[in-house]
């Protein structure tokens, strides 16, 4: 029918009384304000389909972002700690030398004088030893 003016409108709605011989100015404005409420009537419902699914996409997004939020949080709670464990041992490192070293030098100073003596008593049997053999015949 191309634009609707009423020229165009007359001019449909005489041909259409030759097919439908029943067709008046009040069928013409029922039908049409049918037409109209339908339409109204199924984009309304779309409407409202297509709100709920925006509705729970939203949901699904706060919920996720909550998620994500917690996650990170727990995360960065988690290095902290990490971090935290990480300096104490490296501090605990820097200062093992200073926790051995006595015990380390304890030890060395018996090991020298165990060999002091060892030494003495070996040189004093070499000694025997020396004299047995220019002694005794």
């Amino acid at each position: 029918m191309g634009k609707v003016d009423e020229t165009t409108l007359k001019a449909a709605y005489t041909s259409l009384k030759f097919v439908d011989n029943t067709l008046t100015k009040d069928k013409l404005k029922t039908t049409g304000t049918n037409y109209a409420n339908k339409l109204k009537e199924t984009i309304a419902k779309e409407t409202q389909q297509k709100e709920s699914e925006k509705h729970k996409a939203e949901q699904d997004r706060e919920f996720e972002k909550t998620t994500l939020n917690n996650e990170i949080k727990t995360l960065t709670d988690s290095i902290a700690k990490l971090q935290d464990d990480l300096k104490k041992k490296q501090i605990t490192l820097a200062q093992i030398n200073d926790k051995y070293e006595p015990k380390l030098k304890e030890i060395e100073q018996k090991i020298s004088i165990g060999n002091a003596a060892v030494n003495e008593v070996v040189n004093d049997i070499q000694t025997t030893l020396a004299i047995i053999e220019r002694s005794i015949s």
